[in-house]
């Protein structure tokens, strides 16, 4: 996918939490969601009426740790 994993469990680690302690709120599913649900972090997403062709998830995301508002 994207080195952004490895980056939130850098940040993760930085903050001596565990993965599922960490909560974000974004608007792009492909490269905002899933890195963060790929370690297992919380994650809200707020659509946005617009979107970058490339930012399109190809599936539904279907996790207990999303919630889409």
């Amino acid at each position: 996918m994207s080195e952004k994993p490895s980056n939130y469990r850098i940040l993760t680690n930085h903050l001596d939490i565990q993965p599922e302690q960490f909560i974000t709120v974004e608007n792009s599913l492909k490269s905002d969601i899933l890195p963060v649900l790929e370690i297992g972090c919380r994650t809200f997403h707020i659509p946005f009426n617009t979107l970058w062709e490339q930012e399109i998830a190809k599936e539904a995301v279907v996790h207990p740790n999303f919630k889409e508002l």
